[in-house]
């Protein structure tokens, strides 16, 4: 059970409690804590993507080409369009004993989809709500039903992490929140609003090289800057692009990783009232902004504008399209045939802290805009608050940040029941007929075929301007020379792997 402390008594201690770290311990500097803590299946964010694999494993993980690597499933076939067969790993074990076997997968996957896990909202519980069923074949080979085809249904399974069956029957989702069990590298020890310790997992089956984990909460980038180079922490995560200078000067290195997400400004087009009804409008504010200056300038030019809602990676990216250029003559003659000759205001919500330059990227496109007569009045939220929005919907603005989460390397999913369509929760976007297209593609058996269509809708999304489009999430670690490996795929840390310099 994780031990949890008064939050004054944390508050007391603060970073000055951040002295030399142990021989075999890493501490890394995060921009916030998992909103669901320890749940995997409630409330999840970036922030979770960041700590949680320390603690639990997937069936399946993504390399950073994009292909599907086994972790907890050895292999898997689709026997056909409605059967999945998952062959899962011997000798697992989770860190309270329980054996990971297909029974116990199992009884996971059902309690996700019973009553009890009506209530959950996170991305997994949506996938396994999906499923029609689940059976157990043999002990170690587990048999997944669809009530429709999903040609990628293997890579979905990327962001199922799997908890002991036992453990989650009594204690429950809420209860997973302070006493998590998994089968990865490392075990929750304490779990504060201030600091997460884990110990290592020795009978991990990717038992770890370090002996401790810690994450300690940095809201402010220049915090985890401090932080890093007076030796607090070791990883700064989240990291902004200018401050690479001053890292290096003070000893320290840049890791890039590989983009796992497309940077958007989600528009509210489904509101009679908002300008972005129109088509002209979202196109004259995607044609208002100088992409390409920005990722030189603000990002080093280490990302580049993108053309569509995927990565190069992912299924169905299409090698076609280009990104909007730089117009603003095109944008004023839009606005004016839309019925903006003066062009207009509008508010826009943006969570601080949270995404590496964010501010000062926030700022120019807003400069950019305010050339064609559009001005964006940015509103600083937290990342809470932000979170909210995008679950429950009823921002009062008319844009807010958004993103194409390349979900599993699939660039449909980023769209097909996503806050991009008309099933979403609080969509923002819907297009009746493009949203034929989509639900077809996402029961279309042959992959193929599916990879074509996706194609397609991408360059409807692209064409319509269903958001202004901006460029992949720059994501920027810096990393102290102790760290002798840092390592991440997919946007996911290879905990197992991570070590460490003696002090």
């Amino acid at each position: 059970m994780i031990r949890t402390f008064p939050a004054a008594l944390v508050a007391f201690v603060g970073l000055s409690a951040l002295g030399a770290a142990a021989d075999n311990n890493l501490r890394i500097g995060v921009t916030a804590m998992p909103p669901g803590r320890g749940n995997p299946y409630g409330v999840v964010g970036t922030t979770s993507n960041v700590v949680l694999p320390a603690i639990y494993d997937r069936l399946v993980m993504l390399d950073n080409d994009g292909n599907l690597q086994p972790q907890l499933a050895e292999r898997w076939e689709m026997r056909d369009p409605l059967t999945w067969v998952f062959h899962l790993r011997h000798g697992v074990t989770f860190s309270n004993g329980e054996r990971f076997d297909a029974p116990g997968a199992k009884a996971v996957l059902d309690k996700v989809r019973s009553e009890d896990g009506a209530t959950l909202t996170s991305v997994t519980a949506r996938e396994v709500r999906l499923l029609a069923g689940i059976e157990v074949e043999d002990p170690y080979t587990l048999v997944i039903k669809t009530a429709q085809p999903n040609a990628a249904l293997a890579r979905h399974f990327f962001v199922v992490p799997f908890t002991a069956p036992n453990h989650l029957n009594k204690v429950g989702f809420n209860g997973l929140a302070t006493e998590p069990v998994g089968t990865g590298p490392f075990i929750a020890d304490t779990w504060t609003a201030d600091r997460i310790t884990m110990r290592a997992n020795k009978t991990s089956w990717r038992a770890p090289k370090l002996d401790q984990l810690e994450f300690v909460p940095l809201p402010e980038p220049t915090a985890r800057i401090q932080a890093l180079l007076s030796g607090g922490i070791e990883v700064a995560v989240n990291v902004d692009p200018e401050q690479s200078q001053t890292l290096q000067a003070g000893g320290q290195r840049m890791a890039q990783r590989k983009a796992a997400r497309i940077l958007a400004i989600a528009l509210s087009s489904l509101d009679p009232a908002s300008p972005f009804k129109d088509e002209r409008v979202r196109q004259a504010v995607n044609y208002g902004v100088n992409r390409e200056a920005i990722t030189k300038t603000l990002l080093g030019g280490l990302v580049e504008p993108a053309s569509q809602g995927t990565i190069p990676e992912a299924l169905g990216y299409n090698p076609d399209l280009k990104p909007y250029p730089y117009d603003p003559e095109k944008a004023r003659a839009l606005l004016k045939e839309a019925g903006y000759p003066n062009g207009f205001a509008f508010d826009y919500e943006f969570p601080t802290g949270n995404l590496p330059g964010g501010e000062a990227i926030m700022q120019q496109i807003a400069a950019d805009l305010s050339k064609i007569g559009v001005k964006m009045n940015v509103q600083p939220i937290s990342y809470a608050q932000f979170a909210k929005y995008y679950v429950q919907g009823g921002w009062k603005s008319q844009a807010l940040l958004a993103d194409y989460p390349v979900v599993a390397g699939d660039g449909l999913r980023s769209i097909y029941r996503s806050y991009h369509a008309c099933d979403a929760n609080a969509p923002w976007f819907c297009d009746r007929t493009i949203q034929a297209v989509v639900d077809a593609a996402g029961i279309e058996p042959d992959l193929n075929k599916r990879t074509e269509m996706t194609r397609q809708i991408l360059k409807y999304y692209r064409d319509t301007a269903e958001t202004l489009l901006l460029f992949p999430v720059l994501g920027l670690d810096g990393i102290s020379p102790r760290v002798t490996h840092w390592e991440l795929w997919n946007d996911i840390i290879q905990f197992h792997k991570l070590t460490v310099k003696p002090n």
